[in-house]
């Protein structure tokens, strides 16, 4: 029978643009960053390897859009759209 959660989880990850401002938010509001994988193939392909269940959380993405603009960008786009598919209740 699947477990039914009392209330949905909220989960802080961080991409690659800005990791140090993602932990000191993280340490501020108590919560661990999730674990996550970023990779850029040499052709400029993205991959995002969510290493943990989403699955009815919250889920709070810390990502800035500076230089490079449209790898992290992408990045963003792709760990959303990760997310949507791993059914998170809401991704912000």
């Amino acid at each position: 029978m699947a477990e039914i959660k009392a209330e949905n989880q909220l989960k802080l990850f961080s991409l690659s643009s800005n990791i140090e401002i993602a932990e000191k938010i993280a340490t501020e509001m108590n919560v661990p960053l999730g674990k996550v994988s970023t990779r850029q193939f040499s052709d400029g392909e993205i991959m995002i390897n969510i290493e943990e269940t989403v699955r009815g959380d919250d889920i709070y993405i810390i990502q800035s859009t500076s230089f490079p603009v449209n790898d992290n960008l992408w990045e963003l786009l792709i760990m959303i759209d990760a997310c949507k598919r791993a059914s998170a209740n809401s991704v912000n």
